[in-house]
């Protein structure tokens, strides 16, 4: 661990981060991730999601 100059130094904890959010769109309570931006890497995976609308407009 890195000693500090002084007491009053403190570390920046997202310096040492590697994660980054994904681009937003909306604002406010619609807030959300841009979905072109999400990926299967990001844990995105959203064919249930596709089948179950597929699904539930079959139905309409």
């Amino acid at each position: 661990m890195k000693a500090f100059d002084d007491d009053h130094t403190e570390a920046d904890p997202l310096a040492a981060g590697a994660a980054a959010l994904p681009d937003l769109q909306g604002e406010g309570c619609l807030l959300r991730f841009s979905p072109e931006t999400l990926n299967e890497q990001m844990g995105a995976d959203f064919s249930a999601a596709v089948e179950a609308c597929t699904e539930f407009s079959a139905n309409d």
